[in-house]
């Protein structure tokens, strides 16, 4: 027979319950991304985990700019892409420490883009390779791990164009069971 001092006491175990899973599903990682002074929507928002490159997903900022994740306590790179339509470059930043609590103003401003890289990527005899992904990396991150700035994807004749900010990068090539980099370019 149910008495009173059941449904309190399944209401209290309810709620501890509760609170227990809060800690489970972790923190908030989040803020505003902005295109120079304005909030930016639209902008593609990466997360991966810092310690082993592992993309645990990606979000498009909202109509005023905020993005969301929900993560557990651990470091995290962030890759940030403006839309296409715009002249702004993407950024990333690496190492966001996630420990005690939630973060919810990892805010960017994103500059325009103030260079535009074309090329054609030639395989053996100067044949244009298309379909290959050309990844746009930090200038000293090794291997790509601390999460892609921005890519693009040749066409059917290799072609290519990708629009970044002043700075020095390095070039990751991967395509049909080939991958390479072009250090160190500015």
């Amino acid at each position: 027979m149910k008495t009173k001092a059941m449904d309190r006491f399944l209401i209290t175990l309810g709620i501890y319950l509760l609170m227990g899973l809060g800690s489970v599903w972790g923190y908030t990682l989040g803020g505003t991304v902005y295109g120079g002074t304005n909030p930016l929507a639209g902008a593609t928002i990466s997360l991966t985990n810092a310690s082993n490159a592992t993309t645990i997903g990606s979000v498009l900022t909202d109509v005023h700019g905020n993005y969301s994740f929900t993560v557990n306590s651990g470091s995290y790179n962030l890759s940030i892409v403006p839309p296409s339509s715009s002249d702004l470059a993407p950024s990333q930043v690496l190492g966001i420490s996630v420990s005690d609590k939630s973060i919810t103003d990892e805010n960017f401003v994103l500059i325009t883009s103030s260079s535009l890289w074309t090329g054609v990527l030639q395989g053996y005899a100067g044949v244009g390779l298309a379909g290959h992904t050309i990844n746009v990396c930090g200038q000293n991150d090794f291997g790509c791990f601390g999460g892609v700035i921005t890519s693009a994807v040749t066409d059917s004749a290799g072609g290519f164009q990708i629009k970044v900010a002043p700075g020095s990068y390095r070039l990751y090539v991967v395509g049909d069971q080939f991958r390479s980099y072009v250090p160190n370019l500015v």
